[in-house]
């Protein structure tokens, strides 16, 4: 049986500035979504109850409790971890988009209370587009089922595939309410991961499905492949005997170290990629625009520099020869690399873009989709 309800713990200040936050801006941009449409979308109903119901037990514990004395807690049901889900995974791409770091270590602290504390088995509610569920998850889970090679996939690919199709025909609407395991969810993030063609349903299973649910979900599916290699390999050397000699020990043992390496390689493989590498026309497109930004901007301090600075002759700031011949020296190196870093280099480090890339919606991320950082940032621009 699917757990029911989950209590979580946070403290006053994960409360006030993350969860009440995120599920307020998730409100708002639902209210401008649907807003001067005659009749409220169920989804739009949803969140709006769900969401109003969740403020309001965050807000009686906010006025309960005193500051210090003891956490939070929080019961959700099915309702509430998937609108959580959607409210902090919302969240987490904005923190990855402007990269504020002190907003993402309260993110993260409030992540691992909600995520590692959520059973695998308990249920999440989220809705789909029907359109989304008819072109890309149904066929992609016939794929699965009739491709897979491992047989625990297909299994699970068929399950999951009558329970969306029965969910399909019993609903009407332009979107469909489902209740998914989170250890399912999982699964689907990965599937979808492995394609090539940009699915709608995986942008959305990036942003409901934590990547703290993703690690949990390949740790147990490693042990419980691992314990069920190790229960085959013992008895099969129990049905063979001891007596068989140490060559049939050495062939088990040999047996089980090869299955336990391809254990492993199929649960580095069912681990999703952190990012997808850019089409090359829109790397080049980009680039394009940060050339001529940059030139631009560089003709701009130029023309300035030319207008502020000057010799003997009126200008705004009149200098000696010498002062203005040091002061010329010195700013014909120091400007341009300064500009340089300014604009190449330290955007990327600190957001992961530069204006060419913000304007084909390109970013840059290392392997945990954050942004690179200033030291690897520079090292891409030496590069």
């Amino acid at each position: 049986m699917p757990t029911r309800s989950l209590t979580v713990q946070f403290s006053h200040v994960e409360v006030v500035k993350i969860l009440l936050p995120a599920l307020e801006l998730l409100l708002v941009r639902t209210h401008d979504l649907v807003n001067g449409t005659r009749d409220e979308p169920p989804y739009a109903r949803w969140i709006r109850e769900t969401g109003y119901s969740l403020i309001a037990s965050l807000r009686r514990e906010l006025h309960d409790v005193p500051w210090g004395q003891r956490l939070l807690t929080l019961t959700v049901d099915s309702d509430g971890l998937g609108l959580l889900a959607a409210a902090s995974g919302a969240l987490r791409r904005h923190v990855r988009e402007h990269g504020d770091a002190a907003l993402g270590t309260l993110l993260d602290e409030a992540r691992q209370r909600i995520w590692m504390t959520a059973p695998l088995d308990m249920e999440l509610t989220w809705w789909v587009a029907r359109s989304a569920l008819t072109e890309e998850l149904l066929p992609l889970l016939r794929s699965i089922r009739s491709r897979s090679p491992d047989p625990n996939e297909a299994q699970h690919a068929e399950r999951l595939l009558q329970v969306t199709f029965a969910r399909l025909r019993a609903q009407n609407g332009d979107a469909v309410r489902l209740q998914t395991p989170l250890a399912d969810l999982a699964r689907l993030a990965q599937w979808t991961s492995r394609t090539t063609e940009p699915l709608r349903l995986g942008g959305l299973l990036q942003q409901l499905v934590d990547p703290l649910v993703l690690e949990r979900h390949v740790t147990a599916k490693r042990r419980h492949e691992s314990q069920h290699n190790d229960r085959t390999w013992s008895e099969s050397r129990g049905a063979d005997g001891r007596g068989s000699g140490q060559n049939t020990s050495s062939s088990a043992n040999a047996g089980q170290r090869q299955e336990r390496a391809a254990t492993e390689t199929r649960a580095q493989a069912d681990t999703p990629p952190r990012g997808t590498p850019a089409p090359v026309l829109r790397r080049v497109a980009a680039a394009v625009i940060d050339l001529f930004v940059f030139a631009v901007v560089t003709q701009v301090i130029g023309i300035a520099g030319s207008l502020v600075f000057v010799g003997e002759t009126p200008g705004v700031i009149v200098l000696a020869p010498e002062l203005y011949d040091r002061l010329v020296g010195f700013v014909s190196w120091a400007v341009p690399l300064t500009t340089t870093y300014l604009y190449w280099v330290y955007p990327v480090g600190r957001w992961g873009w530069r204006r060419g890339k913000r304007a084909v919606s390109l970013v840059v991320v290392n392997t945990h989709g954050t942004p690179p950082g200033q030291a690897k940032a520079v090292g891409r621009a030496l590069l």
